[in-house]
């Protein structure tokens, strides 16, 4: 009798302690998911005071066109170097005024917007056989006039890191001809924020990043040799910290800041540059029986068959969106997800032409 009195007291005990480690296992939940929501989901202002990046007064130097003159005898001559606008370079893109819309192109006096979907296969291994598995992806082939066409905006309309919003939406929202999501700054508390020459945030991401310039160029710069003060002095338009590097000065690139995960095959959101006034943006849809997606060597080899100088990645996933004609163009995975924010191309016209 002793030994089962024993026993029922010491139940209690038990039952006290296993209490007291629930307890504390949903005070430690409640610790946590009030810390990812401060600082993962609630907006929340920059302590960083914005820096305004003045555009640069002198025209791009970046296009020019040769004139050879005579090579050899009495009369040789320099070679005549002809500075030229986008315009000017890209004259046949263009219109004389008129708007040209269909279901997959715009086109007017400085904007050139044309979409094609791409349906092809990738090899991927199953049961020790190679078997066949489809992939579908779209490029926006891209010409403009001026760099600030180029355009990106944010989720709430301001640098808001935690807030977000559809892609379609924003892009729909501002009068853009064409959108995508961007690199989702606000899913992060570091990373290099420029956006439409306005440094938001240097603090920097363990990524590659890509930056346009003023000029119209856009280079790729690996992790390890990003140098924001360097950065700033060339007259950034947009800078986006999320990566990896696809492709560099023509050739594919195998970052070394590159983690596995990137590697596999995904929904992909990309964007190109063949010269300044001309680019494009790459939208891969994934995890699907339609399209499995794209692994990192098959969306490089996109870009170099497009002949592209350089791509890089923004966030993919459930975030990869393209919009135009005020929908979405590409199949989003699992129903697709919001964006901090979003890389969209203006048009004078756009509005008018929506009237």
């Amino acid at each position: 009798m002793a030994k089962k009195d024993t026993q029922k007291k010491a139940m209690p005990k038990a039952m006290k302690t296993v209490l007291v480690i629930v307890a504390d296992l949903i005070m430690i939940g409640v610790f946590l998911c009030t810390f990812a929501y401060f600082h993962h989901v609630r907006p929340h202002k920059s302590t960083e005071a914005p820096v305004v990046i003045v555009r640069p007064t002198e025209a791009p130097a970046a296009i020019v066109e040769t004139t050879p003159g005579p090579s050899t005898g009495e009369d040789a001559q320099p070679t005549e170097v002809v500075p030229l606008t986008w315009k000017e370079k890209f004259a046949d893109k263009f219109t004389d005024g008129e708007v040209i819309r269909t279901e997959n192109s715009y086109i007017s006096a400085n904007t050139h917007v044309t979409i094609t979907k791409h349906e092809t296969t990738v090899q991927r291994e199953y049961n020790k056989t190679m078997v066949n598995y489809p992939l579908v992806y779209y490029v926006a082939d891209i010409y403009i006039t001026d760099v600030e066409q180029f355009g990106a905006v944010f989720a709430k309309g301001e640098y808001l890191p935690g807030s977000s919003a559809s892609t379609l939406n924003q892009v729909v929202g501002n009068n853009g001809v064409i959108g995508i999501n961007g690199d989702n700054y606000g899913s992060r508390q570091i990373g290099l924020v420029i956006r439409n020459g306005v440094l938001y945030r240097q603090d920097l991401y363990p990524g590659d990043v890509m930056v346009l310039y003023y000029d119209g160029t856009m280079e790729p710069i690996y992790y390890s040799d990003v140098d924001v003060n360097s950065i700033v002095a060339k007259g950034p338009y947009q800078a986006w910290s999320f990566g990896p590097i696809f492709v560099k000065d023509g050739q594919q690139v195998i970052s070394p800041q590159r983690e596995d995960y990137i590697d596999q095959d995904n929904p992909r959101t990309s964007i190109g540059y063949f010269e300044p006034g001309h680019y494009c943006m790459v939208v891969v849809e994934g995890r699907s029986d339609t399209s499995i997606g794209a692994n990192s060597t098959e969306i490089s080899q996109i870009f170099l068959d497009l002949g592209c100088e350089s791509a890089y990645n923004l966030d993919g996933g459930g975030t990869s969106a393209m919009v135009f004609n005020g929908e979405y163009v590409n199949e989003r995975a699992g129903g697709g997800r919001n964006s901090n924010d979003t890389i969209v191309i203006f048009d004078p016209d756009f509005a008018k032409d929506g009237e």
